[in-house]
């Protein structure tokens, strides 16, 4: 069934180790969501209890001293707007410092610091990004190890991480820290237009009913849309990409509201560049959509936005210290991994608002968007090919 993504990944795909279920959560300082029932959480399983962080400990009472004495942390990460509002809230409720929060694509900030560094100007502690932007900065040398920042009890232990390593996807295993990972490859639709039976298989995209009715994020750019285009581009071989995002003339966006708005009023009734948390957003304003997940695309493992690293020139290295390891404990990683809706790589934080399809099913060979190696070598050329024929 993968016979083309198997060629060109042989020696680059790794697979997920099918992650175990976990016991409904406590919400970490600060934190509440009102979740709706179209969210379809992922059935809680085992009797698992959610870790907590002992801050009394020697080690993150240093921290935390010599982090308050600086008083701020300036954070790049994502545009979502509960990770906006609910991840500085939280650490500042924790630890009573300020975060500047630099929210939005992980491509734009690497444009915007490379201006910067050029200039010997160094403004970001932390990014919690993107794969593809956090990998080109770490071959340009922009990043100090991780591994060595990572002091208190909580964070230590490797087996209390999936496949029981400390998730780094750096070649080293030293600097790009992954916090979640889960399946994508849904796609969204306006029920109150398009049937589910409408789209049972990848190949009913095809049917020239919706021509013109399909919304993409824009593949030719670092991001959710362009890992949707290279998953589409090795399931389905080039023949079928072409036909689906040239020939079916969807319109190409890089703004989520805009789809949003798109398949709210049934312009483009179908979408393939909207996220969990963009469902959850339509569906919180009385708004049509619906998940589709076709039973012939068993989907991709991927992180969103959620590739840890610190720079090697930080403004407030004690806060940066500070907030990588409580990012990387059960107390940062529920934070974060719920206001991304993502799977956390954390065996002890429980996730009631995962989605069953979200969860990797054990036996599933998924190709894995995010292996540093597939990133280096197959998907450039990929992406590549796949900006000529969008005519780039």
């Amino acid at each position: 069934m993968f016979g083309l993504a198997r060629l060109l990944l042989a020696a680059c795909v790794v697979l997920l180790v099918a992650c175990s279920g976990a016991a409904p959560s406590t919400p970490a300082p600060g934190q509440s969501r009102e979740r709706s029932a179209a969210a379809q959480p992922a059935a809680p399983q085992g009797e698992a209890q959610p870790a907590r962080n002992n801050y009394d400990a020697p080690a993150w009472q240093a921290l935390i001293a010599a982090a308050r004495q600086e008083g701020k942390l300036v954070l790049a990460s994502s545009p979502t707007p509960e990770t906006r509002r609910k991840l500085p809230a939280a650490f500042k409720e924790r630890f009573g410092i300020e975060v500047e929060y630099l929210g939005g694509r992980s491509s734009d900030l690497q444009t915007r610091l490379r201006g910067e560094r050029s200039s010997g100007v160094y403004t970001v502690d932390v990014i919690v990004g993107g794969a593809d932007t956090s990998a080109s900065m770490y071959r340009e040398g922009w990043f100090a190890p991780i591994r060595p920042l990572l002091v208190v009890p909580e964070v230590q232990d490797p087996t209390v991480f999936r496949n029981n390593r400390l998730p780094f996807l750096d070649p080293d295993e030293q600097t790009m820290f992954e916090l979640e990972t889960s399946v994508s490859g849904a796609w969204v639709v306006n029920p109150e237009l398009v049937s589910e039976s409408e789209l049972r298989t990848l190949d009913d995209l095809l049917n020239p009913k919706w021509k013109g009715k399909i919304s993409v994020e824009d593949p030719t750019v670092p991001g959710q849309g362009q890992n949707a285009a290279v998953y589409v581009y090795l399931r389905k071989g080039e023949d079928f990409f072409t036909r689906l995002f040239v020939d079916q003339q969807p319109a190409i966006s890089r703004d989520d509201r805009q789809m949003q708005d798109w398949l709210a009023r049934g312009t483009y009734p179908i979408s393939l560049g909207l996220s969990p948390t963009d469902v959850d957003a339509m569906l919180e304003q009385g708004l049509p959509a619906q998940i589709v997940v076709p039973p012939d695309a068993v989907g991709y493992v991927l992180g969103g936005f959620s590739i840890m690293a610190t720079f090697d020139t930080v403004p407030h290295p004690n806060a940066a210290k500070l907030f990588v390891n409580w990012m990387a404990s059960p107390e940062g990683v529920a934070v974060h991994a719920e206001a991304e809706e993502q799977m956390p790589q954390r065996k002890d934080v429980p996730h009631p608002w995962v989605r069953d399809y979200q969860v990797p099913k054990e036996g599933v060979d998924y190709i894995n968007l995010y292996d540093y190696r597939f990133i280096a070598g197959p998907k450039a050329d990929i992406n590549r090919r796949i900006r000529e024929i969008m005519g780039q």
